[in-house]
């Protein structure tokens, strides 16, 4: 009567090794081809951050990554800010005593439509602007209708993220409208904590997420 081996003493040698390639061939395709899709997000939603890129993995792949782990991947392609190079001093986190001092503006995916955002964060009014794409252009266009429709237009500090919506264009006109603007730092969530509640009320009631 012939031996039966299990899986317990079955050692590497014993599997037909063409079959252990053809596993390691396509845990390497899968791989690369999940790769591929952290990169694609990255590229469609114009540099967006590693949360946002974890969001849409769940939602258009049923797959979860790791925040750390997707910016592995994005290492691999992209030229990231070392995490050596400390951010530029940008003081306290403003806050505001009246109407009019501090605004902050942010951003919302939803899908193929974005949109921009901005809020007192004193009187806590707000404006909206839909665009068909996330392009400094259209921050320059939403800065020119929330400022002189919706903030008196003009403030003592506009705040934004470091996004490349909020450059080119908007750079080159937001001093007509604030006296300072300030870049808010990146993953503090405090710094932006005004215009992200916002977004997630706007989120909740458009998405339901």
């Amino acid at each position: 009567m012939h031996h039966l081996k299990t899986w317990a003493n079955l050692k590497v040698k014993d599997i037909d090794q063409e079959l252990l390639d053809r596993l390691s061939l396509r845990v390497d395709r899968e791989d690369f081809q999940g790769k591929c899709e952290v990169w694609k997000i990255r590229e469609r939603e114009y540099n967006c951050c590693g949360q946002k890129i974890q969001y849409s993995l769940v939602k258009e792949h049923v797959v979860h990554l790791s925040v750390p782990k997707i910016y592995e991947i994005l290492a691999e392609k992209y030229a990231l800010r070392s995490k050596w190079k400390k951010n530029k001093p940008r003081g306290p986190i403003p806050q505001a005593v009246k109407p009019r001092q501090v605004i902050q503006m942010a951003t919302i995916i939803f899908g193929e439509l974005f949109a921009f955002t901005a809020v007192d964060t004193f009187s806590k009014e707000a404006d909206i602007l839909l665009v068909p794409a996330l392009t400094a252009e259209y921050g320059c266009k939403l800065l020119y209708q929330s400022m002189r429709k919706r903030f008196s237009g003009h403030v003592n500090l506009l705040q934004t993220d470091g996004g490349p919506e909020f450059k080119a264009e908007f750079k080159s006109k937001v001093n007509i409208f604030c006296n300072r603007h300030r870049i808010a730092r990146p993953y503090r969530k405090n710094e932006q904590s005004y215009i992200e509640s916002f977004n997630r009320t706007v989120r909740k009631e458009c998405l339901d997420w």
